[in-house]
């Protein structure tokens, strides 16, 4: 008998083992077991498939031992892997490092345990002799009589000495029994009943569902109310003893979203994201594959990997976000698609939820390919925000702009925190300065292992790059001239600053990558924001993902610029989702809310597309221009990137594989190009885009780009190759 294993290796094929007698009858697929490798390497990894085939004159080489006596891997997640490795062209070895918690790979996942005491007799007055026991050690005894008690109970009753006599004494013995990392206990509270809006698309999904399987797009305006419908969706699958996949971008939003829920399903939750540490994880990951209590797992993008028993419904909100394609590294998958692809599985329902769908998204519902429902009435009939569009180039000739703040929204921001009303800002920089100078020589700090310029940090006086984390003091003056060092653009870190020039007091909280790097630092500075600890919130992308603050009455968007005038053919699709995002966080509950956007560019068709909230008219203009220059989802994208830290090799690289690829996807090759960030950590970077249309064979070009590389590779082997299919 023989078995292919899963090693943790980007290698292009499975390893296969002999099986020793010993374990022919245990073995199974999905098991984690331990193999060698070479002379002297032993490596964990995953039983694929037993059979019986060999290959003449091999000495395949024994599996050393199981790691773990079950399997943790199911059927539908070998499948599930298979099609990742495949339509992502990446390894099925990569798909194995993001999966599986370290924790539980490496077989040191460990319970938490808790201590707890028992009488060690029942005779225990013979332990005493003549002598009486205390009054503190009879309490003790006596609760004991009754039942076990945890030991943080019994010192509540008695103090840790007393507790220790009676141990030695031999009357009372302590064991520890495993406790959840994640026990919760609270009232739950009913479900809201849904509004006559809400019950219509309640209904229509619903009938979808009982149809067939095919994805349903919920899309919905912003406070249209599209959470309340999937909790009672998830609250039918639970009642019928099926378990939910809801699935959210950031992180952000499972921490706004675990109180709510949890207060209808209490601890039939887990929740389960990068934050958690890997003991953590490794106990979601157990509970699931064992088949425990919970029903329902909140997570980002990597939940799509938990070892569901039976799912049966899959919720995706914010559907568009590109929080859900893995970047780095491989495998650069797509969360929206593999849990579409996980639902398949199941023979599950997927109901996928946007404001602002994707264009393929939409493109799919209303092609027919997924079925489509729409919510077009706020809850409650809030009124949608008032927008108030400020022309910066008119302000600034105007001389009425402080710093990044017009006069108008600067006015409106200390009228909102003046009235006791909260006010979200987003700005999509960090940091303090995008970029310091020399005012005599013109010198710019750059990083010598990116092609990029520093950031100037204020908190902590120092330069620091944002693509490979290198950090330098700030220099007093020019290191070339001698001269005076200027500081222009600005982050979030300046925005804070300026903030307090006109409110002193104000209280603000920002949320960025700087401050969120802390496990608990998310959860932390959103429940503050929440219960009206700080007036203003003041942040990056992460402000604009669906947050629900009942106080929020004021949005400023303080430079719409730095999304609108990024090259790439999805960034007005990215501009309009982010900045239409954010604005729908003003004017939630009592009152209607007030959206001022900033640009220097109002005469854009997108600025009027977001202030009136035109989804179907924006939709309408960018599917001509995808049509026009087949883009998706008239045709599928796959971006190459080649990267070396000799730039003649990627250069020569990169023309040459060129050339094989057009060979065989005549017209579909574009490149190479140099990317606007062309050096990241010393590697060179060049990238080529391979366009397919729709009416050919995807699965023959994926072949034709393995077979280029590999032609390329033979005479470029010091090139690596990045493979990025359906890039966001």
């Amino acid at each position: 008998m023989f078995a292919d294993i899963i090693l943790p290796l980007a290698v292009p094929t499975c390893y296969t083992y002999s099986v020793p007698d010993a374990m022919i009858h245990t073995i199974k697929v999905g098991m984690l077991v331990n193999v060698p490798l070479g002379k002297s390497r032993h490596y964990n990894g995953i039983v694929l498939k037993i059979h019986s085939e060999c290959k003449v004159g091999i000495n395949y080489k024994p599996i050393e031992k199981m790691v773990l006596p079950q399997p943790i891997l199911t059927e539908n997640q070998i499948h599930l892997w298979q099609w990742i490795a495949e339509y992502y062209m990446c390894k099925l070895g990569d798909v194995l490092k993001a999966a599986i918690p370290t924790a539980l790979y490496n077989a040191e996942y460990k319970p938490q345990s808790e201590a707890w005491l028992r009488l060690a007799t029942d005779e225990w007055s013979k332990l005493f002799g003549n002598r009486k026991p205390t009054d503190k050690q009879k309490t003790l005894l006596d609760r004991l009589s009754e039942s076990n008690i945890s030991m943080a109970e019994a010192q509540s009753l008695v103090s840790v000495a007393v507790i220790s006599g009676l141990i030695k004494k031999g009357a009372v013995e302590r064991y520890y029994v495993d406790k959840s990392r994640f026990s919760y206990s609270a009232p739950l509270t009913e479900l809201h009943k849904l509004s006559d809006a809400q019950q219509i698309a309640y209904n229509s999904v619903s009938s979808f569902f009982a149809k067939d399987h095919k994805p349903v797009l919920l899309h919905g305006i912003t406070s249209s109310g599209k959470t309340e419908i999937y909790v009672k969706l998830i609250d039918n699958v639970v009642k019928n003893g099926g378990q939910v996949l809801y699935l959210v971008p950031e992180i952000a939003l499972t921490t706004q979203l675990t109180e709510r829920l949890r207060a209808f399903f209490g601890d039939k939750m887990l929740v389960y994201h990068s934050k958690l540490n890997e003991q953590e994880r490794a106990e979601v990951y157990k509970d699931i594959l064992d088949g425990s209590k919970y029903s329902i797992v909140l997570g980002v993008r990597s939940a799509v990997f938990l070892p569901f028993k039976n799912l049966k419904l899959v919720v995706v909100d914010e559907q568009h976000d590109a929080s859900y394609k893995q970047q780095e590294p491989a495998p650069r998958y797509n969360a929206v698609n593999c849990a579409i692809m996980l639902a398949s599985m199941y023979k599950a329902n997927t109901l996928l939820g946007s404001a602002t769908p994707s264009i393929e998204g939409y493109y799919n519902a209303v092609s027919g390919k997924w079925h489509l429902v729409e919510l077009n009435k706020r809850f409650k009939d809030i009124e949608p925000p008032e927008t108030i569009v400020v022309d910066m180039r008119a302000e600034r000739s105007k001389r009425k702009v402080t710093s990044m703040f017009s006069w108008i929204l600067r006015d409106k921001i200390i009228e909102a925190v003046s009235a006791g009303e909260q006010v979200i800002l987003f700005h999509n920089r960090r940091g303090y300065s995008s970029q310091v100078h020399c005012e005599a020589c013109g010198w710019v700090p750059m990083c010598d292992s990116c092609s990029v310029s520093m950031t100037y940090h204020k908190g902590s006086n120092s330069l620091e790059c944002h693509y490979c984390g290198k950090r330098l003091p700030m220099p007093q003056k020019c290191p070339v001239c001698g001269g005076e060092i200027s500081a222009y653009g600005y982050g979030t870190e300046q925005v804070e600053s300026v903030i307090h020039d006109f409110l002193p007091d104000a209280r603000v909280l920002r949320l960025d990558l700087d401050t969120t790097k802390g496990k608990n630092s998310y959860k932390n500075i959103l429940e503050k924001f929440a219960r009206h600890e700080a007036d203003i919130l003041l942040g990056t992308q992460m402000v604009s993902k669906g947050l629900d603050f009942e106080g929020v009455s004021l949005v400023g968007i303080i430079n719409a610029d730095t999304l609108l005038d990024y090259p790439d053919f999805r960034s007005t699709e990215f501009s309009y989702q982010t900045l239409l995002q954010v604005s729908g966080r003003s004017g939630r509950a009592h009152k209607r809310g007030e959206v001022v956007f900033q640009s220097s560019h109002v005469e854009y068709p997108i600025v009027g597309q977001i202030i009136t909230s035109d989804y179907k008219g924006f939709y309408k203009e960018q599917i001509e221009v995808r049509r026009l220059f087949s883009y998706p989802p008239f045709s599928r994208v796959i971006f190459i990137s080649l990267k070396s830290r000799n730039i003649n090799a990627v250069q020569g690289a990169s023309k040459l594989l060129v050339s094989y690829l057009s060979e065989q996807l005549k017209g579909m090759v574009l490149g190479p190009e140099i990317p606007p960030i062309s050096k990241i950590r010393e590697y060179n970077i060049r990238r080529i885009m391979v366009k397919i249309p729709v009416a050919n064979s995807v699965s023959a070009a994926k072949i034709a780009v393995i077979q280029a590389i590999e032609r390329m590779n033979r005479k470029y082997s010091m090139v690596s190759t990045i493979i990025d299919v359906d890039p966001i």
